[in-house]
């Protein structure tokens, strides 16, 4: 399957994905963690909105997407922080995710009434 291909069906625009591991959680599931680069330029602040230049740093995150044939992927990805003249030093606004809130794709919690359930027999 073609990166570019699998981004699209992810619903993800701005990256691609560079390699893809597959592991087991603590249960014995099946964990499809999806390796994300930056395609995109420039950054939004995730406080008031506005382009940004320049990111200040970034951290490695993880968010969980739609389980499917009982995978459970795992979108990693380079989320950063932007100094923005208006508010300072904030976490950049993404299209797929929230700056606060639970680690879920963001359609997930909108498309599912925000009621996922992750885990093992704990539902945790």
């Amino acid at each position: 399957m073609q990166p570019d291909y699998l981004t699209e069906l992810l619903g993800i625009q701005g990256y691609r994905v560079v390699s893809i591991e597959q592991t087991e959680d603590s249960w014995g599931y099946s964990i499809v963690r999806v390796n994300l680069e930056r395609t995109r330029k420039g950054y939004i602040c995730g406080g008031c909105g506005k382009p940004v230049a320049q990111a200040y740093d970034h951290t490695w995150q993880e968010l969980r997407h739609l389980t499917i044939w009982q995978h459970q992927p795992l979108l990693r990805f380079p989320w950063h922080r932007v100094i923005c003249p208006a508010c300072g030093v904030r976490t950049e606004a993404l299209d797929f995710a929230d700056v606060r809130g639970p680690r879920l794709v963001a359609h997930l919690r909108i498309g599912h009434g925000g009621i996922l359930f992750w885990g093992g027999p704990t539902g945790s």
